[in-house]
């Protein structure tokens, strides 16, 4: 569900999944738009109102990438030390 929170100093919308349990009692089906809920947001649980029952996920631009590397040597999980690099002794 997509919904707006009644924080003020937060100006857009969140998707959250329904829980399992909703779905399991019935809750879920009662959901509409403009429903008033209680979201988890920063660690508190703000009031909020639907505004899509059932919708598609926005794709916000993330950092560039540059095929998939960074361009700090040792930033990739998977990279290693170049072989004939000194490592500093313990």
């Amino acid at each position: 569900m997509r919904v707006l929170t009644d924080v003020a100093a937060v100006d857009r919308e969140f998707d959250y999944e329904v829980p399992a349990a909703w779905h399991r009692d019935g809750r879920a089906a009662k959901l509409a738009i403009g429903t008033m809920v209680r979201v988890a947001l920063q660690g508190r649980r703000v009031g909020a109102w639907v505004t899509a029952c059932d919708p598609t996920p926005e794709v916000r631009p993330g950092p560039e990438m540059n095929a998939g590397r960074s361009s700090a040597p040792g930033s990739h999980p998977d990279s290693a030390p170049d072989a004939g690099t000194e490592q500093p002794a313990d």
